[in-house]
């Protein structure tokens, strides 16, 4: 009876020491859980990421276009020489390209994020659900168990295979398609700036009518690709016809187009831009249009002294 009694203490105090035990597992692999979790890539993050490349490929296709207005990039045998800005211009064109190509690689690495991400966290998910480490962890398949009070305090043998869990989408990390970048297209030399840079298929009327009242001077058109994870390799306009198949794509960015411009001929930005205001610009809307874009990638000259007024 005697060695009964020591026998059931024994098993008791296992029993306590293996739960303490399993308790200290579980804070253990919460913790690494947490710690996978929190260095992990966001979709935010990612959205960032490839919001800044789209921006700075915008920024050098602005400049392109602007050195080629220049006449810069070419050699002229017998015409006149290239202005003196092509120096600078051209060394900004090598900044902007280096930055993209930087920023590319930033975003492809946040796309791909740690391959092993997902196998290392359902191997923890898994390991909480054989813990019992808690009812949100119960859904986690739980490896095979040898069988037995004493298969069940100490385990024992090898580790089976895991099998990893399926987790859902939750709300931040699902795709969302419904986001898109508007741009106005020049369609005399696909010249193109940017509408919205994030909004919905509700707004693209509202958009192209901005386009049409930016752009007087020339047939334009509202071109626009998903945001975040596209550019104007996938932009197509309302009615489906892709900017890549168009006659003139890219072409700003071979040679200067005479008399394409969005500003009509003889007239300022004020006179053509006053001749049909849209109701859909309110008051205080940056309006972006070719000449402002050729302004902003233009390299800075220093300010001059401000002539009095008679």
């Amino acid at each position: 009876m005697r060695s009964f009694a020591i026998g059931i203490g024994i098993m008791l105090f296992s029993a306590g020491a293996a739960a303490a035990q399993a308790s200290q597992t579980c804070v253990q692999l919460e913790r690494q859980l947490a710690s996978l979790d929190q260095n992990s890539v966001s979709p935010q993050q990612i959205r960032r990421a490839e919001e800044n490349v789209a921006r700075q490929r915008y920024e050098l296709d602005r400049t392109i276009a602007y050195s080629r207005s220049l006449g810069c990039g070419r050699t002229f045998l017998f015409g006149p020489a290239p202005s003196p800005e092509c120096r600078g211009i051209d060394a900004r064109i090598d900044q902007q390209r280096n930055n993209l190509d930087q920023l590319m690689v930033q975003a492809q690495r946040a796309r791909a994020g740690d391959p092993n991400r997902d196998v290392r966290r359902n191997q923890i998910l898994a390991a909480l659900g054989q813990n019992q480490c808690g009812p949100q962890y119960a859904n986690a398949p739980q490896q095979p168990r040898r069988g037995g009070i004493f298969g069940l305090l100490f385990g024992g043998g090898a580790q089976e295979e895991i099998i990893e869990p399926t987790v859902p989408y939750s709300d931040d990390s699902r795709p969302n398609n419904d986001s898109f970048r508007t741009v106005c297209v020049r369609m005399c030399d696909g010249f193109f700036y940017p509408i919205s840079y994030s909004t919905t298929p509700s707004n693209f009327a509202r958009d192209a009518a901005i386009c049409q009242q930016t752009c007087p001077g020339t047939q334009a058109d509202l071109f626009t690709y998903p945001n975040p994870g596209g550019d104007m390799h996938q932009a197509a306009n309302m009615n489906a016809e892709s900017y890549t198949n168009l006659e003139n794509a890219f072409r700003y960015q071979k040679e200067f187009v005479k008399d394409c411009s969005c500003k009509p001929a003889g007239q300022t930005w004020a006179q053509a831009l006053s001749n049909g205001q849209d109701p859909t610009i309110r008051e205080g809307d940056i309006v972006i249009d070719e000449d402002r874009a050729r302004e902003m990638s233009a390299p800075k000259k220093p300010d001059q002294p401000q002539q009095s007024q008679p």
